[in-house]
């Protein structure tokens, strides 16, 4: 986890320990069988004042998971254009 994160590693509220929409957006949202019908990106967003530096090291956490994991480039690739184009949707709305 990046140092940025670090005034973060306080208890997390209760709400999101139960976010399990996650996962099944990000399969369903790559061709996994799991089918999501949770809130759409800016709803679940919305009020959480997320800002650019945020959204980018979330993004390079989960780059940083993946090549850990041994992804190939192109499926990172494709992941990191999946992230950035949801900047419209989640920071500062």
């Amino acid at each position: 986890m990046s140092p940025y994160w670090a005034r973060y590693l306080a208890p997390p509220p209760r709400s999101w320990l139960r976010c399990t929409n996650r996962p099944k957006a990000t399969l369903s949202g790559t061709g996994g069988p799991q089918t999501y019908t949770g809130k759409d990106v800016l709803a679940a967003h919305k009020h959480m004042n997320i800002d650019e530096q945020e959204l980018v090291s979330a993004i390079d956490d989960v780059m940083t998971a993946m090549t850990k994991n041994g992804y190939e480039q192109a499926a990172k690739n494709d992941i990191l254009a999946i992230l950035y184009s949801l900047k419209g949707d989640v920071v500062r709305v």
